[in-house]
């Protein structure tokens, strides 16, 4: 999918808030993974503004929470909770479809969905490709432990992800 103008401009923006907002609180970033990079922020604002831009053209109205720094969740839409994953676009076959255990007990305790992006680190590329989405429980069920930048539960087969069309349907069922 391409961002609209608007829409990577606002990525561009949140990802400067976001490091911004880790740089002083740590040098060591976020979380599990441990460190705070602008080009890492950039990705995740871009798959999160995708996200929203994906429903909306597909007629489904999300609260984009992502947009609040503070926040616990990505979008919500109809009570269901969204969590965007997102990756370099040359970094997905060797790493996709990864959770740090710890965010995926999270996901699973909120029923939510996890959909998986990737984006390049260009902030004037406006190309996001939506790989598609499972439920978190499903990746608990079916994901194995694997080790990378940190310990993730990795939903391995490619076969397991399901098709963004199939997100728009079940979300306005």
């Amino acid at each position: 999918m391409i961002l609209t103008e608007s829409n990577l401009k606002k990525a561009n923006i949140l990802a400067q808030k976001s490091f911004d907002k880790w740089d002083k609180i740590s040098k060591n970033g976020s979380g599990t993974y441990r460190h705070n990079r602008i080009d890492g922020c950039l990705i995740g604002t871009k798959c999160e503004v995708a996200i929203q831009q994906f429903l909306l053209e597909n007629n489904l109205l999300a609260k984009p929470t992502f947009f609040d720094l503070d926040s616990p969740h990505d979008l919500i839409i109809n009570d269901r909770i969204i969590e965007s994953k997102g990756l370099r676009e040359s970094h997905w076959d060797k790493f996709k479809r990864c959770v740090p255990p710890k965010q995926l007990e999270k996901y699973v305790r909120k029923n939510a969905i996890v959909i998986w992006g990737t984006a390049t680190v260009d902030s004037k590329d406006p190309k996001v490709q939506l790989r598609g989405w499972n439920f978190a429980k499903e990746i608990k069920e079916k994901g194995i432990y694997r080790k990378t930048i940190c310990d993730n539960i990795w939903l391995e087969k490619d076969s397991d992800m399901r098709d963004m069309n199939a997100l728009v349907t079940k979300l306005t069922v």
